[in-house]
């Protein structure tokens, strides 16, 4: 994969799900043989990432939370488009779990919504 030279994201988190076997152990992800991270969270608190951003790097699903909204896109032959699931996750509601945990955390702390959570999925 060749990349642009100003190319650069910064993404919160990403995670190989399909691919973890091929970068299992390594220190260093080489963009130009190793694979794209399977799924990418980018939260925009202050600046805004654009999801055509994610396009050289090929990552099949980005998850964009801004403006208290959670969107997921998908990497298709023509760019990205939203999606209401998951490809990694078809049988979790994302959005109905995003939106109670949110709320504990609100109503109660973080703290407590993080283990909440923790507890429903282990």
């Amino acid at each position: 994969m060749t990349l642009p030279e100003s190319s650069g994201i910064e993404p919160d988190y990403c995670f190989y799900i399909q691919n973890l076997s091929r970068v299992r152990g390594k220190k260093r992800i080489d963009w130009q043989i190793d694979p794209p991270p399977d799924l990418v969270l980018g939260i925009d608190v202050t600046s805004y990432s654009n999801i055509d951003d994610y396009l050289p790097y090929q990552v099949p699903e980005v998850w964009m939370f801004k403006n208290d909204e959670l969107s997921i896109h998908q990497l298709n032959v023509y760019g990205y488009n939203i999606s209401p699931t998951s490809q990694y996750f078809p049988s979790l509601e994302i959005h109905l779990i995003l939106g109670q945990y949110r709320r504990i955390a609100y109503e109660q702390s973080s703290s407590q919504a993080i283990r909440q959570l923790r507890q429903q999925f282990s």
